[in-house]
């Protein structure tokens, strides 16, 4: 099986990490740290795997960012993006994925659109072209890879789509002072630091309030009451996330309130209770840290100690079941505290967790923390010469970092369009590892905030789910193309197929295999380009033959109802604020407006053919066989598949890939003729009817996947199979390819060319704007979308200039992402004021 494991380097590094610490004994009046010695220095994430397989494995993982031109398009125009995709264990590029599934669902989260893209060392960019058909609401686009089935945790992004005709255009039935309504009753949810609070020590508590309204913006002032005394311990407050944390000595057989002094009355809950046995994790506090050390506590109660004495626990650095550093932790019943000190190179970049594992290899404690090992590229932009309605960028990185590719999205500063867009930051370091997609801009929050986010908003530790089996699905490198050779082939020689494509600068060989067939993998080829094939001999000499391609293909396949929990989806409202300027209507331009509209119906026509008697009067069976007449709707709509189930007589269907085609007026036809079901095993039925396929007979229907009609040159059946005996007993299909000719005369070419029916979509790099025309120049302010950069390479220390569209603007807003191959990332949000002398 071919698996993305974690590389060579990764592990040698993990194992470095382990090595670079011991630990003596320091004695403080306080408490005494005991010393931890890494008698497991040398154990890498595979160790740690192998020792607990329960919790570990070495299956790297994707993630994935998706920046898009804008958040809100109008149905008809394209969505244009730039994909970037990294490893889950190192946040560098991830060089391994190749075929990038894009999709798009609709408000009923159901499939749309579908397109695969090429992912180059962890980058794909492109364009998607929607409907102009689609009505105003929240729409999703996914992104994904066969592998990442693995691990369910596909990308999506919500967008908004606007449909500016009136049908077009959904009300919502809920009010603008319903959705700003007074904020209804308050609740408040309690999370302990590590999950469980003890007596005797000082703990600390983070909370979430929440209201029956959309969310709290104020801060609210908290108070902790001693329930015993009545008094006010610890004071604290909400920040505008409504989040907030307090700390405090729980004193045995003492109960606590917190008390929110809100709408100028005191709002009373309480807190959970403390546990006299237990473990917690808190980060250093009272302790004096190096600035090299993030370290943490360990808390064990008195009981613990003295039963674990002398048993080792391990305190693990991990996420998504890959363990970044370990250090085993000898319990002594003298001391119920521990320091752990760690150093950044310890830690992920972004959201760890720090659990705490048994001699059992059980967890008994866990921590979520985030922390950002690695800061980002500084990014510099310099207005320089304007130009009529374009103007030109310097872009530049630090000379210390290495080449980097980013993407620019250009909008007017005011601009609508763009409201809650998300940030390769945020995206790639905090959401993939929460409950909860979050709803806020993560760019100015304090590493503070983002650690009380993380801690109560972290996905829990879950078992390995790769114990017992290895992964399904097995990852996808480019796409496979598999069929058989007709040719007068010598007996004991060894053949080899050869497939070339100017399109795709390809020219690859394959053996052919003793059965005739053949297969190439791996294949980067563009969707509907042409390829050639041809039979090589031992000499090299190419040999006249027919090639089947019966089977073109990739693995993944779209869910067609997306498996999404968000917030409920808001549909936008024509006197919504996004509307305000789009009362009146805004004209696609050069379009023309229709009065009146037809429909037709499609007409069930009765099946059209000649009788092949006395026009061939030499032909097998002529007198029987009837010659179906293709008409030009069917050359250009239809695949063969689809043109025979239309005809009497005949039933045709594709079943895990294999083509089955039978008479439904044979002799072992009955009401009905043959079930074109699978069988018990999951396979296709074996074909009964005789196939006569360029006028040679056919052991199996799949030559006749995917073939179109307008590759067709004639189709006949003969339903009673006279003047073939036996093997025309369930009826005898005639089907001669253009290239084939007739079935008198057959002359097999050099090479056979033919046409990829899947494959990888083009990348766009040329922004094209939308052909829209604006009632005022403040509609055009808040809803014209300017220009688009995807894939702009940046080299250390060195200018790269842009030349950028802002149209009639004075004020435009740049929004940039990127990263560069060790994975420091790039985020900025830039104003060009150009009103001002450049």
């Amino acid at each position: 099986m071919n698996f993305i494991k974690l590389d060579k380097h990764t592990e040698k590094n993990t194992a470095m990490l382990a090595k670079k610490r011991t630990f003596q004994y320091v004695i403080n009046f306080a408490f005494t740290l005991l010393a931890l010695s890494l008698f497991a220095q040398e154990k890498s994430n595979s160790d740690l795997a192998s020792d607990n397989p329960e919790y570990f494995n070495t299956y790297a993982q994707e993630k994935f960012f998706l920046h898009t031109n804008k958040t809100m398009y109008f149905s008809g125009e394209k969505i244009w993006w730039q994909a970037y995709v990294v490893s889950d264990f190192s946040n560098k590029p991830m060089l391994e994925t190749v075929n990038l599934h894009i999709a798009l669902y609709d408000s009923n989260k159901t499939l749309l659109q579908k397109t695969m893209f090429y992912s180059n060392d962890g980058i794909a960019y492109g364009d998607l072209k929607l409907s102009e058909s689609l009505n105003s609401g929240t729409y999703y686009l996914s992104v994904d890879t066969q592998w990442n089935k693995n691990f369910k945790s596909k990308y999506i992004r919500e967008l908004q789509i606007i449909n500016i005709k009136p049908e077009g255009v959904q009300e919502n039935t809920s009010s603008d002072n319903e959705l700003t309504s007074e904020i209804g009753e308050l609740n408040i949810d309690f999370y302990p630091e590590s999950g469980t609070i003890l007596n005797g020590i000082k703990n600390t508590i983070n909370f979430k309030l929440n209201s029956d309204a959309l969310s709290l913006h104020e801060a609210l002032p908290v108070f902790i009451i001693d329930n015993t005394s009545g008094q006010a311990i610890a004071r604290s407050s909400t920040n505008h996330l409504g989040l907030g944390s307090v700390s405090f000595v729980y004193q045995p057989k003492h109960s606590y309130t917190a008390q929110v002094n809100y709408k100028n009355k005191a709002v009373k809950f309480d807190l959970p209770s403390a546990n006299t046995s237990g473990i917690i994790i808190q980060e250093h506090d009272d302790l004096q840290s190096s600035d090299e050390e993030a370290g943490f506590t360990i808390h064990f109660s008195k009981d613990l100690v003295s039963k674990y004495h002398n048993d080792t626990f391990f305190a693990i650095i991990h996420r998504n079941q890959k363990a970044r550093y370990v250090l085993p932790v000898v319990i002594n019943k003298k001391y119920t505290k521990y320091k752990l000190p760690f150093s950044e190179d310890h830690f992920f970049n972004g959201v760890n967790t720090l659990s705490i594992f048994n001699q059992n290899n059980q967890p008994v404690a866990e921590r979520h923390f985030f922390n950002k090992t690695k800061q980002d590229l500084e990014i510099t932009i310099l207005p320089q010469a304007v130009v009529g309605d374009s103007m030109e960028l310097a872009v530049k990185i630090p000379k210390s970092m290495g080449p980097a590719r980013l993407s620019i999205a250009i909008v007017p500063e005011e601009s609508k369009l763009n409201k809650n867009n998300k940030n390769i930051s945020e995206s790639l370091l905090l959401e993939p590892y929460l409950d909860v997609v979050p709803t806020f801009n993560t760019d100015t929050l304090s590493k503070q905030t983002l650690d009380l986010i993380t801690q109560i908003y972290a996905t829990k530790t879950t078992r390995n789910p790769f114990k017992s089996a290895e992964p399904l699905f097995q990852p996808e490198t480019g796409i496979k193309i598999a069929g058989s050779v007709n040719a007068n082939l010598i007996a004991n020689e060894s053949y080899k197929v050869m497939l070339t494509s100017t399109t795709n600068s390809i020219l690859q060989v394959v053996d052919l295999k003793q059965d005739n067939k053949f297969v190439f993998d791996n294949l980067v080829m563009q969707k509907d380009s042409k390829y050639n094939l041809a039979l090589i001999d031992k000499t090299g000499s190419i040999q006249k033959a027919r090639f089947f391609v019966y089977n073109t293909q990739i693995n993944y396949k779209d869910d067609i109802v997306l498996n999404y929990n968000s917030n409920t989806p808001r549909i936008l409202k024509s006197n919504d604020e996004n509307f305000y300027h789009l009362q009146k209507p805004l004209f696609l331009k050069d379009a023309e407006q229709l009065e009146e509209v037809k429909l037709y119906s499609k007409e069930n026509k009765q099946p059209k053919y000649v009788d092949l008697h006395p026009n061939k009067p030499h032909t097998l069976g002529a007198g029987f066989t009837k010659q179906y007449i293709i008409e030009e709707q069917d050359k250009r709509l239809s695949t063969l598949v689809d043109f025979l189930n239309r005809q009497a007589g005949i039933s045709a269907s594709v079943i895990n890939a294999s083509v089955i085609v039978n008479s439904t007026r044979g002799s072992n036809s009955f009401s009905g003729g043959y079930a074109t079901q699978v069988d018990s095993t999951g396979n296709a039925p074996s074909p009964k009817m005789l196939l006569i396929f360029d006028g040679q007979p056919m052991i199996d229907h799949d030559v006749l996947y995917g073939l179109r009609m307008s590759q067709v040159e004639n189709v006949s059946f003969n339903s009673q199979g006279a003047g073939y005996g036996f093997r025309g007993t369930d009826g005898v299909l005639h089907v001669n390819t253009k290239k084939g000719g007739s079935s008198d005369s057959i002359v097999p070419p050099l090479y056979q060319e033919s046409t990829l029916d899947i494959g990888f979509t083009a990348a766009n790099q040329t922004y094209s704007n939308f052909p829209m025309q604006f009632i005022s120049m403040q509609s055009k302010i808040y809803y014209e979308a300017l220009d688009w950069k995807p894939n702009v390479l940046l080299a250390p220390n060195r200018e790269t200039i842009l030349k950028i569209y802002k149209g009639q603007h004075k004020n435009i807003l740049l929004t940039v992402n990127g990263m560069n191959q060790e994975g420091a990332l790039i985020y900025k949000q830039e104003t060009i004021d150009l009103t001002e002398k450049l």
